[in-house]
């Protein structure tokens, strides 16, 4: 069927009888004449294992459905599989570390607290130092990515999926897209055609504990343009002491100080 039709989107159930959903996922990828390189291929599970879907992405799955979940929200996620299809951008796959990522990040008990100074200021310096309009201290939980401190755009969150700091914390440098709209990963990205129209950005990754990437120091603009290494380390440095925040931070909420 998929040599002779062009689909949109390939939906597989896992732990079917008889069909290793996952083989079947590799053979289509494998198949010049089945693959759309482009195609979303949907693997539908009943629970969320990281360290089996980190194998899953390696076959070429692009996304899971994990069961169980309502009828809106499975129609909701395949409407925006099928009109990714048709664009130009793609999530960021999941980190080798995710599960420990996860638990660090929900251990912290940064998520969802109030706005501090201690961070802000260094969103208003990144701002000032780059001379850029937007920027954030970003948390990346499981399904959105959240602002601790935010500089310039009014939402708190916006959908992991989007998020272009997804893409930085998968490792340990900081990362820059001097063109969004030069960029297959992001091109039509929501974030990109949409508020707060993102065109470039730059990244670097906060972590925690074991070195995880929790977050992202980033800062982001409506104009192309390319930062120099000199400047990438001072974003990096930036996101040094952003670091030594979370630490204290964290402390503070441990002891109730």
């Amino acid at each position: 069927m998929c040599r002779s039709e062009r689909f949109s989107l390939v939906l597989l159930q896992h732990g079917l009888a008889g069909c290793d959903a996952v083989q079947l996922c590799r053979s289509l990828r494998d198949d010049p004449a089945a693959n759309n390189a482009d195609l979303p291929i949907v693997l539908m599970k009943t629970a969320e294992s990281p360290a089996g879907q980190q194998g899953e992405a390696q076959a070429g799955v692009t996304d899971w459905l994990i069961w169980p979940f309502s009828e809106e929200y499975a129609r909701t996620r395949i409407h925006a599989w099928v009109l990714r299809e048709a664009c130009r951008w793609r999530s960021a796959s999941l980190p080798a570390d995710e599960a420990s990522r996860l638990r660090i990040l929900k251990q912290s008990g940064l998520l969802d607290t109030e706005a501090e100074e201690r961070f802000d200021r260094f969103t208003r310096i990144a701002a000032a130092l780059f001379d850029v309009p937007i920027a954030l201290v970003s948390l990346v939980d499981r399904d959105r990515q959240w602002f601790k401190s935010r500089r310039g755009v009014g939402a708190s969150e916006t959908d992991r999926d989007k998020a272009f700091c997804a893409h930085v914390i998968l490792g340990h440098d900081a990362m820059q897209v001097p063109d969004a709209l030069a960029d297959d990963r992001f091109a039509d990205n929501p974030l990109v055609m949409g508020e707060p129209r993102i065109r470039f950005y730059a990244g670097a990754p906060l972590s925690l504990g074991d070195g995880s990437p929790i977050g992202t120091l980033c800062v982001i603009d409506h104009r192309a343009r390319n930062l120099d290494e000199g400047q990438l380390q001072l974003l990096t440095d930036l996101s040094k002491l952003v670091e030594r925040e979370f630490q204290q931070s964290v402390h503070s909420i441990a002891t109730g100080l």
